[in-house]
């Protein structure tokens, strides 16, 4: 599945930001922020705030 591979490229990253829909998923439990929900509701959300946030 490429499971490993992902995990191993992504520890390389300074922060882990998961967005999963099962809480416990391997990324969920390893990332440094993890928001259980479905990615097509919470990309907008937080792109949203974000644009808010700026202005």
């Amino acid at each position: 599945s490429g499971a490993i591979q992902h995990w191993v490229g992504a520890m390389a990253s300074k922060h882990i930001l998961a967005i999963n829909t099962d809480r416990e998923a391997n990324i969920v439990i390893r990332a440094d922020w993890a928001v259980i929900g479905d990615l097509h509701n919470v990309i907008p959300a937080i792109t949203e705030e974000v644009r808010r946030r700026r202005n």
